[in-house]
């Protein structure tokens, strides 16, 4: 094997461990950013209900009281979107490296082994 295709290999194995890590994160982020929704949503619906006042008055309210929740409801949230692109991004690695690694093998195929031109 060729120095440059062992180096690919290797390329590939690692990006594909680290696409295993990176699909295991989204996992947990996906899991944080449903339970911050619902987090978020029962937060608003108890303050919500507590409150007197007209319908307008009381949205207002539990929206600022509830600001901390939905603050993290976001940040989840984007976690969530930063992980979908790491994995976007893998793949098109992955895809690269696979073409690499086909070229590679087409050419030492067609190279002449042990003889002398």
């Amino acid at each position: 094997m060729h120095p440059e295709q062992q180096n690919t290999l290797e390329r590939l194995a690692e990006l594909s461990r680290e696409l295993d890590d990176v699909i295991h994160e989204y996992d947990t982020y996906e899991r944080d950013a449903i339970e911050a929704d619902i987090e978020y949503e029962k937060a608003y619906a108890r303050i919500f209900l507590s409150l007197d006042g007209s319908m307008e008055l009381r949205k207002q309210q539990a929206l600022l009281d509830t600001a901390d929740e939905r603050l993290d409801k976001e940040i989840a949230e984007s976690q969530v979107k930063v992980c979908k692109e790491r994995i976007r991004k893998l793949h098109a690695q992955l895809e690269v490296q696979r073409s690499i690694n086909a070229a590679q093998r087409s050419q030492f195929v067609a190279e002449p082994l042990g003889q002398y031109t």
